[in-house]
């Protein structure tokens, strides 16, 4: 969920970085950060713990992105977080990084569920379909949910598309309810 916390600060990053390249390098590195932030409580932990000194948690982040290998603008940015009691929030920033990064690309969400899973040439077809339809490139987040029957339900931005057995079935009863 993009929150209004995290939009500045992603936002800040953005502007900093210049090129489109180091964006996307920057999202791949803050990426593996927030992962390894879930993966590692006492990260989180130490990130959210007001008791414990800020140069051990400089210390610790440090390690991290050591361990990361992260640039240097990453690492300023971390610690710009940390310093303001933001890391806590890394995720929410990342979130937001995404979304403007994507924006500034030309690039559009779409949420898609299916019946069944997808093969590779299905998600291309199904990912062709979606830009001619949303007129930008499209990046897919696909689920699986075998009540639809068939078909699927596409999500981009606030536009619904739904082809799915289960939504034909529905409309049908509306329609025939309504008589």
């Amino acid at each position: 969920m993009i929150t209004k916390l995290g939009r500045p600060y992603a936002q800040s990053l953005l502007d900093s970085l210049g090129s489109t390249g180091a964006a996307t390098d920057a999202l791949e590195q803050l990426q593996a950060v927030h992962s390894a932030m879930e993966q590692v409580p006492a990260l989180r932990h130490m990130a959210a713990n007001p008791a414990i000194p800020i140069e051990v948690k400089k210390r610790t982040l440090d390690e991290v992105a050591n361990s990361l290998g992260l640039g240097q603008a990453v690492r300023r940015f971390l610690e710009l977080l940390l310093e303001n009691y933001r890391l806590v929030h890394l995720g929410e920033i990342v979130e937001s990084f995404e979304d403007l990064l994507n924006r500034k690309l030309g690039v559009v969400q779409a949420s898609v569920v299916t019946a069944a899973e997808l093969d590779d040439e299905q998600r291309r077809k199904l990912q062709s379909t979606l830009e001619s339809v949303a007129g930008s490139k499209v990046e897919l987040e696909t689920s699986v949910d075998a009540d639809l029957l068939g078909g699927f339900v596409a999500t981009i931005g606030s536009q619904r598309y739904d082809t799915s057995v289960k939504g034909h079935l529905e409309r049908m009863a509306k329609d025939i309810a309504a008589g």
